[in-house]
């Protein structure tokens, strides 16, 4: 399940039922409602009485008996919940081992793309035994597809090791179930057909030569293995070109032996692997030694005559031999970008030297190479052999980042104010249609600093400017777990994100890091601008029952050490089994403005499962409610109109699954399971626009088993059976089921990221299903209209490359400070723009509002003056301590000789008047030492910088620094 992105509501224009100043309780299944009597009520006969008594006791025992089958509200006596209903137990799919992988895939005709009724739904499902499950009715019913793959062996261990389909494409239906040896099933028809592997072709087949050929050339009993996945084009143009990275026998030596090393060879098929594949490595004619990796290039438009492959090679066999010394970076790979599958003189388009690591995400390319390759350029084109010495000289672990915007033809460094070291780094890209990255997330090499820094599970965050070259600072000690960001875009809500933080507590009074469980210091944060300010999130003060919040005290105070904390990526996919994993920040593009999450109220994020509940919300993330009580697995389906969530296997097994129709008010069910299951997840389909909802996991009732069996589970509200009747929801009415909603934060005048956007949703409480082709569909935007705002510093900024910001009250924006040791000089691109405004701060990247000079002001600052200059690590403190000891020797000096008789009387009032100030201000500094720094986000305090004020909530984490570190 992906979780990965534009708008917000704090209330909606139209109806709105559920208020959220309501302090009325209700419990969690709600036998009885709270009774009004009217003050002149009275009693008429006793024998009435004892009527009444009898019909009460009566309904009393009719809501007990029906408990189990009861739905539940959350904190909100005037919301009524549907009437309960007893569901028909479900009946399970049993299978022998669990489900592992699943694709849900639609594909429409590619003949007729304007027609999108016409489509082929299938969900096929891999299981950790190999085997292969699928679906031809939109996963409504599963078979065993085992049977029809021949060559099929599990006993002998030729069994499916992953799914494969290409990227991005909703009309191609190509399908491969690459094997874990080299027998590999492919489909074209979306697995309604499957061309087997060569050697189990049937004779009766149509075509004798229809069958897939292994690019290890069936050679995989002598030492030949396919490295990673084979890669489709992702273009139906080009349905047949696939290609493979394939480990040479001598690779399994390496391990052992220092004398051998491991080649690759690129392999490639033009025929969807019906004839020999092509080894590219002979193609160039010796000019690459070895690949490292590959991809295909982006095309620049859907007909474009080339198809240009990207990899990392090696062009030396000298410099590979050195390399098997150097298992990270190595100066001898290249990036190459060609266009004739590196035949010909002309073999490659582009180059990029010491380039070792790409990625390509939504058509933009990204590599990373060693920054010192110049030096290395110049060692090698003076002596062409690099002496031990010299090679000491040359640093493996610092990184220069490329981007290309345009597939690839064209590359410009990316600079950021501290260097990248070969370690981890993550490159977010949450749009798709705008070019370039939004994010960037580097674990540092903090060892160098401190051993307990350097230990910890963490890297800085760093925002694009516009013209993507630029990245500044925008969160320090973002959570980074096995090299997973707890980082995430909420979908379809532009310049909204939610991270989770290490507490700069982490790393006091402590000198050695096994004394550190980083883990109990995690945070969450959200921006509403793009990462321009961070704020923590204020807690729901009810729980699902209607109950205040135990744990901390939850005020209004924008200072509260009491927020909400949510569980990020880490927790899910870095979970080390499904007992440990935790529901991560999930939201998606059907569903805009609606996140859910588990996670816990308090001043850190917690992992116990017993601390933990599931929290939702429906605006975006500026208010939440508590939804479920304990940790669950949750889906949307039909648009957000369904939630179906279970328990997590992190609190056990279940026999019951709950659904709710109005975003997690009232949760309705419980839909019994005949057999108790441990789950794992709950998936729909991709465009999440069904009803069809399939949980899967294992078999609780065999998990002491050696291996565990595999059970699933399928919920269809289509035909979803009562006890006697079968469970039906309404349609939507487009007139009256729907009404307009934007983000409105208070103060920013309904303006997000410099636009007002106005947006269709189904009310909370109509509980009807969106029509397919309706208001809300997969091919129909919920943006009905949007307005651009005027610029405003306070919300459309973010600090300049080189600065961040101190600020520790929430109700104040600072200026935006230097960073220590920044050399303006290493950017060229910085340089070349000439001069940046003299605020040093610039409008946040995707932020569309108009007149920028508003915010960021008339006056620039010529960087020309500051070539070869650092910037300097003295802070603006220093400046006020000096300000503080010639003003305090003038104070004793001009009381002790009383100068106050040489001047005029209101000369010296004045100055009396100003230090008794100062006297005042400090002694209510003192009395408050140690209570300020609480939530706000540090324990140093920047007085009288940078004017304005921010929304109640906000805060920047960047000025989480002690005063020693300024």
């Amino acid at each position: 399940k992906t979780r990965k992105t534009r708008s917000h509501d704090m209330q909606s224009s139209g109806e709105r039922l559920d208020d959220d100043n309501n302090d009325n309780t209700v419990t969690r299944r709600r036998f009885t409602r709270r009774r009004r009597v009217a003050p002149n009520a009275r009693s008429f006969s006793s024998k009435g009485l004892i009527v009444k008594n009898v019909l009460v006791t009566f309904a009393l025992w009719l809501l007990v008996f029906s408990s189990e089958k009861s739905s539940f509200c959350n904190g909100d006596d005037d919301v009524k919940c549907p009437t309960s209903n007893e569901f028909q137990t479900l009946s399970p799919i049993t299978q022998p081992s669990p489900i592992e992988e699943m694709e849900w895939l639609a594909r429409y005709d590619y003949a007729n793309k304007d027609d999108h009724t016409k489509k082929t739904e299938r969900v096929i499902a891999k299981l950790s035994n190999g085997q292969i499950y699928q679906s031809k009715d939109n996963g409504k019913t599963f078979a065993d597809e085992t049977a029809v793959l021949r060559g099929f062996q599990e006993d002998k261990g030729f069994i499916v090791d992953r799914i494969l389909v290409p990227s991005d494409d909703l009309y191609t239906k190509r399908v491969i179930l690459q094997g874990n040896k080299d027998r590999h099933w492919a489909s074209k028809d979306l697995g309604d057909s499957w061309i087997q592997p060569c050697g189990f072709e049937s004779a009766n087949d149509d075509d004798a030569n229809n069958c897939f050929k292994s690019p290890t050339g069936g050679k995989y009993e002598q030492g030949y293995r396919i490295v990673g996945s084979m890669v489709m084009h992702p273009g139906e143009h080009r349905d047949g070109y696939i290609l493979a990275l394939v480990s040479r026998p001598e690779c399994e030596r390496t391990y052992y032996d220092d004398t051998v090393t491991c080649a690759k060879d690129l392999m490639l098929t033009t025929d969807f692997g019906r004839t020999e594949w092509r080894n590219l490595t002979d193609s160039s004619d010796n000019d690459i030694v070895s690949f490292v990796d590959f991809d295909w290039g982006p095309d620049p438009d859907p007909t474009h005559s080339e198809a240009s492959v990207l990899a990392t090679v090696y062009t030396s066999k000298e410099d590979f031999w050195k390399s098997r010394h150097h298992p990270g970076f190595s100066f001898a790979v290249t990036f190459i970008r060609s266009s004739s599958f590196f035949v010909g003189k002309d073999w490659y388009a582009h180059k990029t030297p010491c380039g070792n690591v790409f990625e390509v995400l939504n058509k933009d390319v990204y590599v990373a190479a060693l920054k010192d390759c110049d030096k290395y350029l110049k060692m090698l084109e003076d002596s062409k052999d690099i002496s031990d010495e010299e090679e000491k000289e040359l640093r493996y672990d610092h990184v220069q980042l490329e981007v290309s915007t345009d597939s690839g033809e064209t590359f410009n460094p990316i600079c950021f104010p501290e260097n990248i070291r070969a370690k981890s780094f993550t490159i977010f890209d949450f749009d798709a249609v705008q070019k370039g990255p939004d994010f960037i997330s580097i674990d540092h090499a903090e060892e160098e600093t401190s051993a307990v820094e350097g230990a910890a599970p963490m890297g800085n965050l760093y925002a694009a400017d516009d013209s993507l070259r630029l990245f500044s600072l925008s969160l320090r000690r973002n959570v980074r777990e096995r090299g997973v960001a707890d980082f995430s875009g909420v979908a379809g809500m532009n310049g909204v994100f939610i991270a989770n933080q290490i507490s700069r507590d982490a790393f006091k009074s402590t000198y050695n890091y096994n004394d550190v469980d980083y883990s109990s210091y995690y945070q969450t944060l959200q921006s509403f601008n793009g990462g321009g300010v961070w704020r923590y999130i204020p807690a729901p003060k009810k729980d699902a029952n209607g109950n205040d919040i135990q744990g901390c005290t939850v005020t209004d105070d924008s200072k509260t050490v009491c927020s909400l904390h949510l569980h990020g990526e880490s927790a899910w996919s870095g979970g080390e089994n499904w007992e440990t994993r935790f529901g991560a920040v999930y939201s998606h593009q059907s569903t805009p403005g609606v996140i859910i999450s588990t996670g816990n109220v308090g001043n850190v994020l917690s992992k116990e499962a017993s601390e933990v509940n599931t929290y939702i919300s429906r605006d975006g993330g500026y208010t939440w409610e508590e939804t479920l009580q304990g940790p669950h697995i949750y889906e949307f389906g039909n648009f957000g109109a369904l939630i179906v969530a279970a328990k997590e296997s992190s609190v056990g097994q279940t026999d019951e699954v709950w659904f709710s129709r109005d975003v997690g008010k009232c949760w309705e069910g419980p839909i019994k399971l005949s057999k108790p299951i441990n789950v794992h997840n709950i998936r729909t389909d991709v465009v999440q626009k069904g009803s069809v909802f399939v949980i899967h996991g294992e078999d609780a009732t065999k998990s002491e088993s050696y291996q565990a069996s595999g059970i699933a589970y399928v919920i269809d509200f289509d035909n979803l059976l009562l006890s006697n009747s079968t469970f039906r929801v309404d349609k939507c009415d487009e007139k009256n089921d729907y009404e307009t909603w934007f983000l409105n934060i208070p103060n920013q005048k309904e303006c997000n990221m410099g636009e007002k956007v106005e947006r269709r949703r189904r009310k909370r409480y109509a509980r009807c299903l969106n029509l397919e082709d309706g208001v809300v569909s997969e091919l129909q935007d919920t943006v009905s209209q949007s307005h651009v705002c005027e610029c405003e510093h306070m919300f459309d900024t973010s600090c300049e490359y080189g600065y961040y910001r101190v600020h520790s009250s929430p109700s104040a924006i600072s200026g935006c400070d230097p960073m220590p040791n920044v050399n303006i000089e290493e950017c060229a691109y910085l340089i070349d723009k000439g001069s940046i405004p003299k605020s040093h701060e610039r409008i946040v990247h995707g932020d569309v509002c108009n007149n920028p000079l508003n915010a960021l002001g008339a006056e620039y600052d010529d960087l020309g003056h500051k070539k070869g200059k650092k910037h300097s690590t003295k802070h603006p403190l220093f400046g006020f301590i000096i300000f503080c000891l010639f003003g305090g020797a003038f104070y004793v000096v001009y009381k002790y000789f009383d100068l106050g008789r040489y001047v005029p009387h209101g000369f010296r009032d004045a100055v009396n008047e100003f230090f008794e100030n100062v006297m005042d201000w400090l002694r209510r500094m003192r009395s408050n030492m140690g209570s300020s720094s609480g939530g706000g986000g540090g324990g140093f305090r920047r007085f009288g910088g940078g004017g304005g004020s921010r929304p109640d909530g906000y805060f920047e984490p960047l000025a989480d620094f002690d005063e020693d570190e300024i």
